[in-house]
């Protein structure tokens, strides 16, 4: 008799119930057995007189704090001897994710069972299943069955190469740049999460390995990878690593398998993510605080009758791998298997991917060129438009920024278009910089917003003029009061999000824009005038809304060094040389008062554009053309 039993306690059935209905028909056909229904659905013909409310009714309500997890190992007796009475002695009990109350309970009573789980080892092109039994034939049979080590190591091996093949495209085209090297990723789970529950019922959190943690982190830098089912508990863990260890926690950006896939020097510390486990397969080093909740057998290992032994998913649905299992001495079923299953089947099944999902279609032409070619593009468009029109007239600053310039209190508007201009200002377009943190925006950007702060006086109130993401805002607000606006609601959203301070506001605002008159001391402009066709109109308004005395910092990329039919870029409208740079500034009443050059890419041979440069070379220097110009101006004070 084969008897599927669920874990009645556990309020989910998705998983359980979903696998008792693939393996109901190939055990059928391999081992002549109807399971009918599983014990704890009500329904089981084996156990008429079992009753899942009686059950579970035996066991006390846990508290709101703490749900499940206090009868995750263990039950009152009653409620064990109640559900002992409903297992026939000839049975052998099959479940998902058995709880360690049920596997005791067979393990007293000598009664054979078969745990099944997903394995930990996610990123194969479907998704494969671990099995463990207390019975050493079963576990035989199994092994018999068993992935060949060397084909997982050939599936991380795939997906590593699509991974850094992919990532190499996008450096090329200095496109979301991948910094991880001498990084330590805490690789956090969701709050319910089983493999969290201890041997006392207690839950886990990084906390309980505070000095694991720093110990691992001295010397690197930290990131936290959130789980993404639970962000509020993310965020409290985040937290936790920081007072850990003692400076902020940026939020990791990559999925998993981007970290995994990765050439960097990076390793992964957590309590017991399946991530830690995978890490071996692409030759990163993890260290696992607890232990795993699918300890996946290693070829070393697989004969120990306590692990977890992975099979492919196509074994599951084969009447012939049931036949093998539970009754080889029977007369072997008509059909083997089902014909060859496509890969993802039980991902598409199931409709779980997890992080597989995000690697093979983040930034992957065929699936954004799917959705646009579908309707995506247009809707797109009619959403940016409403967005415009529901911005139209409002409160740039939200609660409102008063200058302290001489001008007297203000509160400054920026002029909005009902519809859109024919420019791509989505975060995905490949022209933004965007980032959770100041760190994880590319070096030359935030390089030229430091040359910028470090010249700037450390007061006055300010605009940072096409702030994009709200990075630079955030760095200039340490020390004074900022207004940053750009065209994009996205980005605008993105900045309230990541680097709204006390001193710095965000708004949407497109060029032409209106902005108060001699108002600001000082305005940024970084990386924006190449945008626009009217560039020195563009100046000529950022000046307008300078004070007398007020220090405009800009910048240009340089025509001389980097010729706009070199570069290419399809968001630049144009490059301006030096000689037209420095004649923009005094037709509008502006002083030089300083300027730097800064290079950003190799030259390849015959004047193309190569490779972007090493951090250190991207370095400002003082009075010197570079690939952009970065110039610091004053304007000029009214006559008395």
């Amino acid at each position: 008799m084969i008897l599927w039993i669920e874990d009645i306690l556990r309020p989910t059935t998705i998983w359980p119930w979903g696998m008792f209905d693939l393996a109901r028909e190939p055990i059928r056909q391999g081992c002549g057995v109807d399971m009918g229904h599983p014990l704890g659905s009500g329904e089981c013909p084996w156990t008429p007189g079992f009753d899942p409310t009686a059950f579970r009714a035996m066991v006390p309500r846990p508290p709101d704090d703490a749900p499940w997890r206090w009868t995750f190992r263990s039950i009152p007796e009653v409620a064990h001897s109640y559900i002992s009475k409903a297992i026939p002695s000839d049975a052998t009990v099959m479940s998902f994710e058995m709880p360690p109350w049920l596997s005791s309970l067979c393990e007293a009573r000598g009664i054979p069972y078969v745990d099944i789980r997903v394995s930990p080892l996610r990123f194969a092109r479907d998704l494969y299943l671990a099995i463990r039994t207390n019975s050493a034939e079963l576990h035989r049979r199994i092994v018999h069955e068993a992935v060949p080590d060397e084909e997982v190591r050939l599936e991380a091996g795939m997906l590593a190469a699509s991974i850094r093949m992919h990532q190499s495209c996008l450096d090329e085209q200095q496109r979301y740049p991948v910094r991880l090297a001498g990084s330590l990723v805490f690789v956090g789970q969701a709050p319910y999460d089983t493999s969290l529950i201890d041997d006392d019922d207690r839950p886990l959190r990084c906390e309980d390995y505070a000095d694991r943690i720093v110990s691992l982190a001295r010397g690197r830098s930290v990131l936290h990878k959130p789980h993404p089912m639970a962000q509020w508990f993310a965020d409290e863990e985040r937290a936790s690593l920081s007072r850990i260890v003692g400076r902020d926690v940026p939020t990791c950006l990559q999925n998993a398998y981007q970290v995994l896939g990765s050439r960097d020097d990076v390793e992964l510390v957590g309590i017991s993510s399946g991530m830690l486990q995978e890490a071996r397969y692409f030759e990163k080093v993890s260290h696992t605080l607890f232990r795993p909740f699918v300890p996946v057998a290693s070829p070393s290992d697989r004969h120990d009758v306590h692990a977890y032994v992975q099979i492919r998913f196509e074994k599951f649905l084969s009447p012939g791998f049931w036949h093998r299992l539970l009754a080889p001495g029977r007369t072997p079923p008509l059909i083997d298997e089902i014909p060859r299953i496509q890969p993802n089947h039980l991902r598409e099944t199931s409709t779980f991917w997890w992080d597989y999902s995000k690697v093979m279609t983040w930034q992957r032409p065929h699936w954004i060129e799917a959705f646009e070619r579908s309707g995506g593009g247009l809707l797109r468009t009619r959403i940016e438009q409403l967005e415009y029109a529901v911005s139209a007239g409002r409160e740039p600053l939200g609660e409102g920024v008063a200058s302290q310039s001489d001008a007297g209190a203000v509160e400054p508007r920026a002029s909005q278009p009902s519809v859109p201009p024919m420019h791509n200002l989505d975060l995905r377009s490949g022209e933004r910089q965007v980032g959770a943190d100041y760190d994880s925006i590319r070096a030359d950007h935030r390089f030229r917003y430091e040359w910028a702060d470090e010249r700037i006086p450390a007061s006055g109130f300010g605009l940072d003029a096409f702030c994009g993401t709200g990075y630079g805002t955030w760095l200039l607000s340490k020390h004074r009061n900022v207004w940053g606006i750009d065209g994009s609601p996205d980005a605008i959203r993105h900045a309230e999000r990541h680097f709204r301070t006390e001193n710095a506001k965000f708004s949407v605002g497109y060029y032409p824009f209106d902005l108060p008159g001699e108002t600001f001391d000082f305005v940024v402009s970084l990386e924006s005038i190449e945008h626009v066709p009217d560039g020195p109109g563009f100046l000529a308004a950022l000046v307008r809304s300078l004070a007398p005395d007020g220090i405009l910092a800009f910048s240009v990329p340089c025509e001389d060094a980097l010729p706009h039919s070199v570069m290419r870029n399809p968001f630049h409208v144009r490059h301006y040389t030096l000689q037209e740079t420095r004649d923009m500034i005094s037709a509008n009443g502006l002083d030089v008062v300083e300027w730097a050059g800064q290079d950003v890419y190799a030259m390849a041979p015959g004047g193309r554009l190569g490779p972007m440069l090493g951090e250190e070379a991207m370095r400002l220097r003082p009075a010197s053309i570079g690939q952009f110009v970065v110039f610091l101006a004053r304007k000029r004070a009214r006559p008395s």
